[in-house]
Order: C-alpha cells, then sequence, then structure tokens
C-alpha cells in the first residue's frame, strides 16, 4: 500500500507541478503581454512627447537664426551709415584742402598721399575679405578703390580744370552718397522682407 500510496504521492505532485508550470507559463504570458502593452503605450506617450520638444527645439532654432540674422543685417546697415558719413567728411576735407591750399603741385602731392593710403586699405582689405572668405569686406575693398580713383581724378581735375572744380567735385560727391544711400535704403527694404 505504500507504494500505492507513494504512486498516488507521486502523480498528485506531478499533477501540482504540472499546473503550477501551466500557470507560471499562463502568468508569464499574461505578464509578457501587459509589459508589451505599456511598453507600446509608453513608446507611443514617449513618441508623441519626444516629437513636440523636437518641434519645440526646431522652432526656437529657427527663431534664434532669425534673431541672429537680423543682428548681422543691422550691424552691416550701421556700417553702411558710417561709410557714408566717413565719405562726406573724407570729401568736405578734400574740399577745404583745395580751398585752403593755393599751391597745385602741393595740392596735387596730397591727393597721391591720399590715394597711396587708400590703396593700402584696398589691399588690405582684399586680403582680409579672401582670408576670411568674406564677400562684404571684398565689396567694401572695391567702395574704397572707387573712392580712390574718384581721388586721384580730383586732383587731375583740380589740375587741369581748376576753375571747373566745384562742379566735377560736387558731381562726385552726389554721386557717392546717393550710391550709399541707395545701398542703405536696398538693405532696409531687404531686412524688412525677410
Amino acid at each position: 500500500m505504500k507504494s500505492d500510496k507513494n504512486l498516488e504521492n507521486d502523480n498528485d505532485e506531478k499533477n501540482s507541478l504540472k499546473e503550477n508550470t501551466i500557470e507560471e507559463k499562463t502568468q508569464n504570458t499574461t505578464k509578457e503581454n501587459s509589459t508589451e502593452k505599456q511598453l507600446k503605450v509608453a513608446d507611443e506617450f514617449d513618441i508623441e512627447k519626444l516629437e513636440k520638444i523636437k518641434d519645440e527645439i526646431n522652432s526656437s532654432k529657427k527663431n534664434k537664426k532669425g534673431n541672429v540674422l537680423e543682428k548681422k543685417k543691422l550691424k552691416k546697415i550701421l556700417a553702411n551709415v558710417i561709410l557714408l558719413i566717413l565719405f562726406v567728411i573724407y570729401f568736405v576735407m578734400i574740399k577745404l584742402a583745395t580751398k585752403n591750399v593755393t599751391e597745385t603741385e602741393t595740392l596735387n602731392n596730397d591727393f597721391i598721399s591720399f590715394a597711396i593710403f587708400e590703396l593700402l586699405l584696398v589691399f588690405a582689405c582684399f586680403e582680409v575679405g579672401y582670408k576670411k572668405d568674406s564677400m562684404y569686406i571684398g565689396w567694401f575693398g572695391m567702395e574704397m578703390f572707387a573712392i580712390d580713383c574718384s581721388t586721384l581724378f580730383l586732383g587731375n581735375l583740380y589740375k587741369l580744370y581748376s576753375g571747373n572744380f566745384d562742379k566735377y567735385f560736387s558731381i562726385i560727391l552726389m554721386s557717392g552718397t546717393i550710391y550709399y544711400i541707395a545701398k542703405i535704403i536696398w538693405m532696409s527694404i531687404k531686412l524688412l522682407k525677410k
């Protein structure tokens, strides 16, 4: 009888083990299913949240880039206003020099000295613009070269046509002033469009 009881106990143990393993498997699968569902919900929630954060970051980057570009353009406009003022002051000094200096040779030497100084500035602008790969500095060098040529031109005009010098001087001064004012207006309009 002991053997029958042992057999029954063994069978009971086997059955209980089978039931336990079945229960464990079903628990594991339900746990896996519930964790998978939780992960899917968490992933969907995280993805939505991450997309919102990504959109906010992108919009703030665009705003920062826009602000930086506006500041750079405003600096360029201010620089051109300063260049306009310096241009006018430079030519007013030339005009005062022609009124105060009566010797043509001395005045011509002054014009050549100014032209050489400006030519050195032009070379410096071209070198710096080339090294920094800056079109703006290169363009400034071209403007300085135009002023340099006009200085040499004024020197020769004064030597040849001292009676009509005021007329030619006014034409050069007005054309340079109109150029800088048009450039400032163009840059301002370009800034307002964007």
